[in-house]
């Protein structure tokens, strides 16, 4: 089989792009674990890609700045959509950032101190 030109560069493009997308994914999990620093990070929702796989999006804040971020779901633990977990961001850069799936928080004192306000208990039963 032969390829011509345009098969061929298109071969170079997927394969830069690859090479690119790991070791930007190398850099981001080296500053995280070199720069560690934990907060809360509430779960606010789940999809499930044909060909990316599962995915769970969380929001945590770091000096009173919200961020947002998603990673893989590990089925190994059952995160839910609501509840809030550990997270693990870099402190040099706080936009970089992993759900700790395994950790999950259920104490309201730490999420209030990690920034989130919680709804009182008349409002939750409220709206059920």
């Amino acid at each position: 089989m032969i390829l011509d030109k345009n098969k061929i560069r298109v071969l170079i493009v997927v394969g830069f792009l690859l090479l690119t997308t790991y070791f930007v994914s190398r850099y981001i999990k080296n500053d995280i674990n070199s720069n560690a620093e934990y907060t809360i990070g509430f779960v606010y929702d789940y999809m499930e890609g044909i060909t990316s796989g599962e995915y769970i999006y969380y929001r945590y804040y770091v000096s009173g700045q919200v961020y947002e971020n998603s990673n893989s779901y590990d089925n190994a633990h059952n995160v839910k959509v609501g509840d809030y977990y550990t997270v693990k961001y870099s402190t040099s850069n706080p936009e970089h950032s992993e759900l700790l799936q395994g950790l999950l928080i259920t104490d309201t004192i730490q999420i209030k101190a990690a920034g989130f306000k919680l709804p009182n208990s008349k409002q939750k039963l409220s709206r059920n």
